[in-house]
Order: structure tokens, then C-alpha cells, then sequence
């Protein structure tokens, strides 16, 4: 896995979800925070990029930006994909520019390379890509080995015809599962709450601006009312088709973001509620699923999640669609 350290929050997740890929035997993962204290950065690097059968380029604005994963390690991998010897699967994060880059010409992952984090339910996102790892690694071809089993995926070669040749233990095994409850406070909750309302609000006042300039005769506006609340109309032709209000609480506890289809909805009054989760590893928003008619309650969404699930409820009414 090649990626940027500001998304290692993200490679985390898609690591819990490779879980059966790894208890079956199929990948043996690594990514450099593997590597033994004390043993050279770019030797261990290189020598796993030499080895590995495929590559996850999981990409950010923020892996574009870094010279090590665009220039060093992609490069190699492209080399090496170029003359058969390895496969890479791109694995979309955020939005970015990276049709523009080698990878472009690839088929990337999620599903037309909709970004994990415009998923409102990430799970669904990170599901997709462990399905298509599943798919890559059938594609090439031969049986795969894991460190728990004795023999280095990286240290596996195989010849053209199929024949497997030496294989050797691994230097250093150790397990891969090493990740440790975080410890979360009443501060850090407060923040992601805030941080999370302030996101949405930029949100909607940037796909109102959208909406506009791709939809002749439809004006949209947003108003701050106050640090914590915000109202957003969408007209078109002069006649009001979508409202609603967020603001930050709406219940006893005010631990959450509320929504409602009413521009003039008092606190209290909502019609899908947002509240503040922690699990072991860090902080995210679970939808209550007022307004949804699947029975399936949206959960685990970061911010961006949110803000696409929010928008989702207030657009629709102008999609056709009504309200869910």
C-alpha cells in the first residue's frame, strides 16, 4: 500500500476490511509503517516494491502532493506493471486530480472512482475495494502465501509456467494486528462536532454555487443564522422547491447536528438527527434514519459523509424524487 501518512486513518479501515482476504491465505499487506525500528526507510521500501505481486495507490490530493509515493514508488510500480511482473489497483480517497496522472489510464476503485470519502456510508465504499483486491489477486494467476503461514507473499516467485521457485522466511514476522483502542475526551468530541457543522455549512454554500452554474434559472442561497445554524433555499424560476435548517443540537443532550425540512424550524423541531459516535479508533456521525425508508440508519460517517447525506435530503425535492 503506497499512500500519504494524513490518510493513514483511511488505510487503517481498508486494513480491518482485507481481515478475510488475510485469514484465507489470499494477500499478506504491507505498508511502510511495518518496517522494524532501526532497519533504513528506503531500503526496506524498495525492497518491498521490488517484491510485492500488487500495488494499492490510495489517492489524495495529499499522495499527488508527495514526491516518495508519486515519483519513487509509483514510478517503479508502473515499471514493473508495464512488463507484467505486478498489478495495480488505484484506490480513490478524496477527490483529486489523479485521472490527470499515469494512473488515469487505469480502471480505479471504488466504482467509477467515486471517492471513499464522498460514500455516506464508507463501509459500503470500503467493501467495493476489498471485492476488487479479491478480483485482482485471482487475475494473476497463481497461489498466494502469507507470513502466518511461514513464507513471505514478497518472497514467493513464480516462474511464467506456474512453477513456484524458493521461498524464504521472513526476517522479522510479527502480527498484523497492532492497532489499539484510542483515547478519546469530552474536547476531542466537542471539536469533531463543531469542526464537522462548520464542514457541512461550507458544504452546502459550495454545491448551492454549483447548482447554480450548472442549472440556468436556479438561484440558491445560504444564510448563517448565528455561529450555529444555517438555512439554505434553492429557487428555480423564481418559485422556492427545496429549504431546510442545520444547527448544531436539537435535542437535551445537543451532542449532535439536526436537520430539517422547515427553513424556520425552531430547536427542537427536526426531521433527521446527527449525533457523535466514538469507536475504538476514533470519532464519527450516525444518522438516527428519521428521514430514510430503508430501515437502515446511516452510520459511521465522517464529515464529508454527512455533509453528502444532508445534501442529499434537501436536493431531492428537485431531483423529482420527494422526500425519502
Amino acid at each position: 500500500m503506497s499512500y500519504s501518512h494524513l490518510d493513514e486513518a483511511m488505510r487503517d479501515r481498508l486494513e480491518t476490511h482485507l481481515a478475510m482476504l488475510k485469514r484465507e491465505g489470499v494477500i499478506d499487506a504491507w505498508h511502510d509503517r511495518r518496517i522494524v525500528p532501526g532497519h533504513p526507510l528506503d531500503a526496506s521500501i524498495m525492497a518491498e516494491v521490488e517484491a510485492a505481486d500488487l500495488f494499492l495507490f490510495l489517492l489524495s490530493a495529499d499522495f499527488l502532493a508527495s514526491n516518495y509515493c508519486y515519483d519513487i514508488e509509483m514510478h517503479r510500480a508502473l515499471e514493473r506493471h508495464a512488463t507484467g511482473e505486478a498489478a495495480i489497483l488505484p484506490v480513490v480517497l478524496h477527490s483529486c486530480e489523479w485521472k490527470r496522472t499515469p494512473l488515469g489510464k487505469l480502471l480505479a476503485v471504488p466504482r467509477d472512482g467515486k471517492p471513499v470519502a464522498k460514500y455516506p456510508y464508507q463501509e459500503d465504499a470500503y467493501l467495493e475495494v476489498t471485492e476488487a483486491i479479491r478480483k485482482a489477486v485471482a487475475a494473476l494467476g497463481h497461489p498466494r502465501s502469507t507470513r502466518g503461514t511461514g513464507t513471505s507473499l514478497g518472497s514467493v516467485k513464480q516462474s511464467r509456467g506456474g512453477q513456484s521457485g524458493s521461498a524464504t522466511l521472513p526476517p522479522h514476522p510479527r502480527s498484523s494486528n497492532l492497532a489499539i483502542r484510542k483515547v478519546l475526551t469530552e474536547a476531542d468530541r466537542h471539536a469533531f462536532l463543531e469542526d464537522g457543522f462548520e464542514f457541512i455549512a461550507r458544504f452546502f454554500e459550495e454545491s448551492l454555487s454549483e447548482v447554480e452554474q450548472r442549472n440556468p434559472g436556479v438561484e440558491g442561497r445560504l444564510r448563517r443564522n448565528g455561529a450555529d445554524a444555517f438555512t439554505a433555499r434553492a429557487f428555480r424560476g423564481g418559485k422556492q422547491e427545496a429549504q431546510c435548517r442545520v444547527q448544531l443540537g436539537g435535542m437535551v443532550s445537543g451532542n449532535g447536528i439536526s436537520f430539517s425540512y422547515d427553513a424556520n424550524a425552531q430547536l427542537g423541531s427536526f426531521n433527521e438527527y446527527l449525533s457523535v459516535r466514538a469507536d475504538d479508533q476514533g470519532l464519527m456521525f450516525d444518522a438516527m434514519g428519521m428521514s430514510t425508508m430503508s430501515g437502515r440508519e446511516p452510520k459511521g460517517l465522517t464529515a464529508q459523509g454527512a455533509a453528502e447525506f444532508l445534501w442529499a435530503l434537501f436536493i431531492r425535492p428537485m431531483q423529482g424524487e420527494g422526500r425519502w
